[in-house]
């Protein structure tokens, strides 16, 4: 794969934390993401999630998934990736899979070409945990031609080779391209990893990779309707946003023939797409200044630093008001309290 790569600095949540907001993403966000109909799912932290019976709501195809599950569409990005030139669209075995239990196991596209499997994700808020949640996805994928003959086998058992893409469009800065590592998560980094997965991070927002935008059209058309969509709603609420989008885009002949076929699906897909990311930043932002709170208690009591000293560090550390670091103060020194005593007792 011809790509540059470029390190990049991010920031890993705790395994606490992960498990909190699955939890909390599950009760606010997964009754609109299933599209099982009428039924009863079950979630982290012995929650239960009814969906609507308002008949079924297939999300999961968002419009990213949705224009590239075309293989004329995905062959086409494909070659402009990797500077090919192929064009029998039917050399591609898609294996994108399907919605699973838990929304970790559903990713955009997956496919199989010249022996290599290739992982595409879309993504407008990026999350760290890719090379993770990549992992699982192959294993899904591998698991498929799991036999016991196979696994206990004399023979080497040959495997498609992986490769991990994220197409980034969202607003917060990125470079053009950028690479996460499993390696990144380890606990223990003193030796050196001996499994190691690389996720390529590839900006996707109009202005950056002219180079592939201007070799897949049908990119570079999505970027324009995506940044089309955001023009928009700098005017008009949401809704109204989105339809005064598709109109530009179709006058533009932007994604004309894709909105024509598809424009009440694309408004309610982008509707539902904001509206799962205003979510999922409130839900990142709170666990990031908690979490941080936590360490900033814990460290200063841990130096007996006075009462007085720590809440005025948090009001510092997490530009919050008196009140809040207070708050954040009294709740996690009660948490520490009852710690230290669980640890005493089992002593």
């Amino acid at each position: 794969m011809e790509l540059k790569q470029n390190n990049m600095t991010s920031n890993y949540f705790s395994e606490e934390y992960l498990m909190n907001t699955v939890s909390r993403f599950w009760k606010n966000f997964v009754a609109e993401e299933i599209s099982y109909g009428n039924a009863i799912a079950a979630v982290p932290g012995n929650a239960t999630v009814a969906i609507p019976a308002s008949g079924k709501r297939n999300y999961k195809d968002l419009v990213f998934r949705k224009i590239f599950h075309d293989k004329e569409k995905l062959l086409s990005l494909y070659n402009a990736l990797n500077h090919s030139h192929y064009e029998d669209p039917e050399l591609l075995h898609i294996t994108t899979l399907e919605n699973a239990v838990y929304l970790i196991l559903q990713n955009d596209l997956s496919f199989v070409v010249d022996f290599d499997l290739w992982f595409f994700e879309h993504q407008s808020t990026l999350n760290p945990n890719m090379p993770y949640r990549f992992l699982l996805y192959l294993a899904s994928e591998y698991s498929k031609m799991n036999t016991d003959d196979l696994l206990y086998s004399n023979k080497l058992q040959m495997l498609d080779t992986p490769h991990f893409v994220v197409f980034y469009n969202g607003t917060d800065p990125l470079p053009e391209y950028s690479t996460l590592k499993l390696s990144s998560a380890y606990r223990n980094k003193e030796e050196a990893p001996q499994l190691e997965l690389q996720v390529q991070v590839i900006n996707i927002n109009l202005g950056f990779n002219a180079e592939l935008m201007n070799a897949c059209q049908i990119l570079k058309e999505y970027a324009q309707f995506v940044a089309e969509v955001r023009e928009q709603a700098k005017v008009y609420p949401n809704r109204q946003a989105i339809v005064q989008a598709v109109d530009v885009c179709i006058k533009k002949d932007i994604l004309k023939e894709f909105l024509l076929e598809n424009k009440k699906e694309v408004i309610d897909m982008v509707l539902f797409e904001y509206d799962a990311e205003a979510e999922k930043r409130v839900i990142y932002k709170d666990g990031k200044v908690e979490g941080k709170a936590e360490e900033i208690v814990r460290l200063c009591k841990k130096f007996h630093v006075s009462k007085e000293d720590t809440i005025q560090e948090l009001e510092t550390e997490l530009s919050i008001s008196t009140q809040a670091a207070t708050d954040y103060y009294d709740n996690f020194s009660k948490e520490l309290e009852r710690k230290s005593l669980d640890d005493q007792k089992a002593l």
